[in-house]
């Protein structure tokens, strides 16, 4: 070795051998076959750049690039190896491994050259080790190098392969939206289509509904209307003397209107239910006037057959409910009527029973009619209640009938939260069950007994006298039961009021010994005596026969006939006989109470008319008549009458309009519409407009009498006028009240003060609890019932001359008018508080009439 200076010669044979490995390196990296003058591109950058060859600079000596990074396409590495080693050059072994592609080492190779080719794109990492001829290897050499991503693969690319790819999800979606938008369009537009096409539909099927309707209403006033002549004159001529052929022929015509009637109302009520529109009213009533309607309206065919009606009510069952009275009454009348239908002979029992209390304000009934008729096959119990359905074809032919009876009845029960069924056997009879849930109605009280009565029933049929048995304790009385006359006096107690309740069936049996003795003993003992029989005509002649009681009653009889009577006859008159009738009509007890009274009639149709001329006349009544409701308004301007009968649809003026112009001239006369419309609240709408009640056609004559009489205001229906002479001497007693002043009450009733002191007893028992009734109709907001109460409170006030409670009267109705709640509330207080003063005063004045009668035997000091 040669230097400026001098020479150095170095003998190599003379050194020591290395113990030491070979020092490994990397001379280059040789990139696709290419050597790459790599400081070339670390001088020239452009270079580089174009080649996309990445370095952060060069080894020393060697000049290899540290930290180099290439490109995806320069994926063609060869590693140039090598070691130093001055002896043994030729023995130098190479052994390498890249990491991120060989598992493992390479096998050991004197070759310097490592080759790889298509290398993926990723993080590599070369080692490198070397061994000379002592066999130890060297220190690991590492060369880390990158071979990037494409540009496609890169994060920025997946990236926007992201967005391209929401991007196309939303054109896709927004592709389906607007097809869905489309769609939906379309459909709107054929909905909207079906919709106008349906709403037409339901205008066309609405107007074909009313028109169904108003056909049905026309069609049923048409045939009522000609059913009322049928009816009434059949009636009528039967009480003519004719032929008993005569008399045959018309008993077939009218029990054939009857039937014709019967099925007109089924088939309403029918249509009625599948039209959906059948209402139910939430009214209080009292049960025991469901049942005695329901004998009302079957006494005709109880009369025609030996059957005997009976009710039964257990103690528990309340009287005072809220729920549809209408309905209730229609499914007893329904089954009553087929039970007596179905039976000849025997006894039909209505009994109700109490299930349960459902909670403190409501109740479920069980109400049963039993009958002992010809029964039902088990196998037509199945369909029973289906429309159109009975037992037998033949029943129709035989019985009558629509075949919808039973299945209104259904409907009715079902609408009341009940079930109805039937156990029968055939040739021993039927019972047929059904249950109902009410409401109690708690603001109405019962009228208070009689107090110390001690009540002895006469009876040899124990049967028969438990029915009247239960039927007293239903108010909480009790009784005991005699069969013999000699064992009557072991029960009397001279210190109460005695009450013998007698069956017609045993007094058939008594001795006229008996009988003598019941009649001397009666005045000792203090008592009174109420007959039980199965007809009137029994009852007349046993009271005109004997003349030994003061009171009869004719079965079928409820625990309410029981103590009204027992509390008239403690409170009237010795002469004065309490009867209880079903549906036969006294003409001369009507025209007692009418006779002489002037009535305009308002009927557009001659023969109904001439019926209710015939009606009228019958009894007494002077008749006015004209033909429509404008000859109506003017005739009342010039006359005076007691009452105005009225048919609801005339031609020129109807009923109503003319009946609102009658009560704009403040002409107060009562008015009774004639209709046969069958709109079940045309009672409660007529009310509201000035109407005081409505008779149905076919007009029922006794129904017809009664509400003549009641809407005239005339004495009770069960007291019989005494004659004028005895009212003239009876009327030379005074009588004074604190909170009424009798003697203008008198004269308004023309002096007769026995007829003034019934009105009172009449209006202590129907005002009891107005105020209450007033007060829940407030609470309801039906001002309008409201207002209707308080003016009738209003109008018997003036009637019987309580000024005070006609004056707070009067302003009660004014605020209800004006739905001032504030002075409603004021002023329905002091009403109130003069009402109860006032039916205490009356309510003392009859019990102490009544203890006076008691102890004088003369029941006429309570007239007095």
């Amino acid at each position: 070795m040669g230097t400026v200076k001098s020479l150095v010669m170095i003998d190599l044979y003379k050194l020591n051998k290395p113990t030491v490995p070979p020092a490994a390196f990397i001379e280059n990296v040789i990139v696709n076959g290419n050597n790459i003058d790599f400081v070339e591109l670390h001088l020239n950058k452009e270079k580089n750049v174009n080649q996309d060859i990445r370095f952060s600079g060069l080894q020393p000596y060697i000049y290899t690039p540290d930290n180099l990074s290439l490109p995806y396409n320069m994926n063609h590495l060869t590693f140039n190896c090598g070691a130093t080693d001055w002896f043994y050059n030729h023995k130098i072994e190479f052994q390498y491994k890249l990491e991120g592609y060989d598992q493992d080492w390479n096998e050991e190779t004197t070759n310097s050259m490592a080759d790889y080719k298509n290398l993926s794109p990723g993080h590599y990492n070369f080692k490198l080790r070397a061994k000379g001829a002592f066999g130890k290897w060297s220190d690991i050499v590492e060369y880390k190098i990158i071979i990037r991503n494409p540009y496609w693969l890169s994060w920025w690319a997946f990236i926007i392969y992201l967005l391209i790819i929401v991007g196309f999800i939303w054109l896709i979606i927004d592709w389906r939206v607007n097809i869905v938008k489309r769609q939906k369009l379309i459909l709107e537009s054929i909905v909207a289509k079906r919709t106008k096409e349906l709403n037409e539909a339901v205008v066309l099927a609405d107007q074909a509904a009313v028109a169904k309707s108003q056909f049905i209403a026309n069609m049923s006033h048409e045939i009522r209307t000609p059913l009322t002549a049928i009816l009434g004159l059949s009636k009528l001529a039967l009480e003519s003397d004719k032929s008993e052929k005569i008399k045959s022929y018309l008993n077939k015509i009218s029990g054939s209107a009857n039937n014709m009637l019967v099925l007109i109302n089924d088939l309403l009520d029918f249509s009625k239910i599948d039209a959906g529109k059948l209402k139910f009213e939430e009214l209080s009533f009292k049960l025991q006037d469901v049942l005695n309607n329901t004998l009302i309206i079957n006494s005709k065919l109880l009369g025609e057959k030996d059957i005997e009606l009976i009710f039964k009510l257990s103690p528990e069952v309340p009287d005072n409910l809220i729920g549809d009275p209408i309905r209730v009454g229609q499914v007893i009348s329904n089954l009553v009527n087929n039970a007596l239908k179905f039976t000849e002979k025997g006894k039909v029992i209505v009994d109700v029973r109490l299930v349960k209390h459902i909670d403190e304000e409501s109740v479920e009934l069980q109400i049963s009619v039993n009958d002992n008729g010809i029964g039902i096959e088990d196998k037509h119990l199945g369909y029973i209640f289906n429309e159109f359905e009975q037992a037998d074809n033949s029943i129709t032919r035989q019985f009558g009938g629509s075949g919808l009876g039973l299945a209104i009845c259904k409907t009715l029960v079902d609408h009341m939260n009940g079930n109805i069924w039937v156990e029968s056997k055939i040739n021993i009879g039927s019972t047929f069950y059904f249950t109902i849930q009410l409401k109690k109605d708690k603001k109405i009280t019962e009228v208070g007994i009689i107090p110390d009565i001690n009540i002895i029933l006469l009876y040899d049929d124990m049967a028969r006298a438990k029915i009247l048995q239960d039927h007293l304790s239903y108010y909480s009385l009790s009784s005991n039961i005699e069969n013999k006359v000699e064992d009557l006096y072991d029960n009397i107690d001279n210190s109460a009021r005695n009450l013998i309740i007698v069956d017609s069936k045993l007094l058939a049996d008594l001795s006229s010994d008996n009988i003598e003795d019941l009649k001397r003993n009666k005045t000792k003992i203090k008592a009174k005596l109420i007959l039980i029989s199965d007809s009137e005509i029994i009852s007349n002649q046993i009271i005109s026969k004997t003349n030994l009681f003061d009171a009869a009653l004719v079965m079928p009889v409820l625990p309410r006939d029981i103590i009204n009577t027992t509390k008239l006859v403690f409170a009237a008159s010795d002469e004065e006989l309490i009867e209880h009738t079903t549906s036969e009509i006294d003409y001369d007890n009507i025209s007692s109470k009418i006779e002489g009274k002037r009535v305009l009639v308002v009927e557009d149709n001659e023969i109904i008319r001439e019926l209710i001329f015939e009606l009228l006349t019958k009894v007494g009544v002077k008749v006015t008549m004209v033909e429509n409701g404008a000859e109506a308004v003017e005739i009342v301007n010039g006359s005076i009458f007691n009452l105005i009968l009225m048919d609801m649809h005339m031609p020129v003026m109807d009923g109503i309009t003319a009946t609102n112009k009658i009560r704009e001239k403040g002409i107060e006369t009562p008015i009774v519409v004639l209709t046969a419309d069958t709109k079940q609240t045309l009672k409660e709408e007529s009310s509201n407009r000035g109407i005081n009640d409505v008779i149905t056609k076919p007009i029922d004559n006794v129904l017809f009498y009664d509400v003549l009489i009641k809407a005239m205001h005339e004495t009770d229906a069960f007291l019989e006028n005494k004659s004028v002479s005895s009212n003239d001497k009876q009327n030379k007693k005074q009588v004074k009240f604190k909170y009424i002043d009798a003697d203008s009450g008198i004269k308004r009733f023309g002096g007769n003060k026995k007829l003034f002191i019934k009105i009172l007893f009449k209006f202590m028992h129907s005002n009891e609890d107005v105020c209450e009734q007033v007060k829940q109709c407030i609470l309801e907001k039906d001002y309008k019932l409201a207002y209707l109460k308080c003016h009738s409170l209003k109008g018997e006030s003036a009637n019987i001359s309580a000024n005070q409670l006609f004056r707070v009267s009067e302003k009660l109705e004014s605020s209800i008018k004006d739905k001032d709640l504030d002075n409603i509330e004021k002023n329905l207080i002091i009403v109130k508080n003069n009402l109860t003063n006032l039916l205490s005063e009356l309510n003392e004045y009859f019990l102490k009439a009544s203890e006076e009668s008691q102890k004088e035997g003369n029941i006429n000091v309570l007239l007095n």
